[in-house]
């Protein structure tokens, strides 16, 4: 639980529920949400798609009589290859004050009855607020806030569906204590950086959008458009809390905050792929006898499609700190490396928090 700044080994967990919005391969058809008898579900507030916008702000809200309901998601995989998936977070919810617990499957089958894959606690190898549930392979989330599950890559399984039940903890049948709130749901698959950048950082925090005005006496006063990132549903963004304290707004941290990296001596293997033409091998990151490889380049800026994507990003990838963790998007239009040896790469990177 590092904290206070502290960068090591970063992480990128990339969504590709945005990816494939953006390139107009998902469209809302593949997004349901249902209750136990198969009917859709009527939100009180928002509309399913801002589920997958990457705006926590911008929520959904489930009335509290619909009980026991189903977030399903068409990814059209028609192959098992594509199963890179090894993460999903659910950002700006209100489980815990809903008395809420959920399950996640992957499967091949829209109906889900055969060939299931649970991603449960003994599969996650790293979380944060989201403790196993007394029920079989549920998730309880112990505050408000945001949950984050990865798990390893499952291989050679079904993978086209994926199915999230929210259920009351007490009983299938039982109202939740209040309406329930989700501000975005990510699901994709994370990239770690090879090695931990150089000592040599900046970080700073960008006032933007505000313009000074000097009246005719000479006097200066300020307009702002914004002060900093909108709460969320029950919380200041990325904080953990067992209450509602979303009205707490001048309790938050102001700014955007911006990132410049450098790293030094990276091999070209952990940058590029080795086939930019080969799909298997820059899409899929499969090596030719079929094991993973993760580069940057195919693996990260290709499919945050450069500037166009926001992602979740954490300075240290074994951090449980929430803090440690943000919403950003590249600040640079462009992928530079320079060559400084025979295979070997000097590379900076610059990001901006998005909201």
């Amino acid at each position: 639980m590092p904290g206070y700044q502290r960068f090591a080994t970063p992480r990128a967990y990339v969504d590709t529920i945005s990816t494939h919005i953006a390139l107009g391969t998902y469209t809302t058809s593949n997004i349901t949400i249902k209750d136990d008898a198969g009917s859709t579900v009527v939100l009180e507030e928002g509309n399913k798609e801002d589920l997958f916008d990457m705006k926590p702000h911008n929520y959904v809200v489930i009335p509290k009589e619909t009980q026991q309901f189903y977030i399903e998601l068409n990814t059209g995989f028609g192959t098992d290859l594509l199963q890179g998936q090894n993460f999903i977070a659910f950002l700006g919810h209100n489980l815990h004050s809903a008395n809420a617990v959920f399950k996640i499957e992957v499967s091949d089958s829209s109906d889900f009855s055969s060939g299931n894959t649970t991603i449960n606690a003994a599969l996650a190898s790293h979380t944060i607020n989201a403790a196993a549930d007394s029920s079989a392979d549920y998730f309880d989330p112990a505050t408000n806030g945001w949950t984050l599950i990865a798990y390893p890559k499952q291989t050679g399984v079904g993978n086209r569906y994926l199915r999230i039940t929210v259920t009351d903890d007490d009983s299938v049948n039982d109202n939740f204590s209040v309406d329930i709130a989700i501000g975005a749901i990510c699901y994709g698959e994370y990239i770690d950086w090879p090695h931990a950048m150089d000592i040599n950082l900046t970080t700073a925090y960008d006032y933007d959008g505000t313009t000074l005005h000097n009246a005719v006496g000479g006097s200066t006063y300020a307009s702002s458009t914004h002060y900093g990132a909108p709460v969320w549903h029950s919380t200041q963004p990325w904080s953990l809390t067992n209450t509602d304290n979303e009205n707490y707004h001048y309790a938050g941290r102001r700014g955007r905050m911006r990132h410049s990296m450098n790293f030094s001596h990276m091999a070209d293997t952990n940058l590029f792929a080795q086939n930019q033409a080969d799909y298997y091998d820059f899409y899929l990151g499969l090596n030719s006898d079929g094991s993973a490889e993760d580069n940057l380049h195919s693996q990260f800026y290709n499919k945050v499609i450069g500037q166009h994507n926001p992602f979740m990003w954490t300075m240290d990838k074994t951090s449980t700190n929430e803090a440690d963790y943000g919403i950003y998007r590249l600040a640079d239009n462009s992928f530079e490396a320079k060559q400084i040896g025979s295979r070997v790469w000097n590379v900076n990177m610059d990001l901006i928090e998005s909201w």
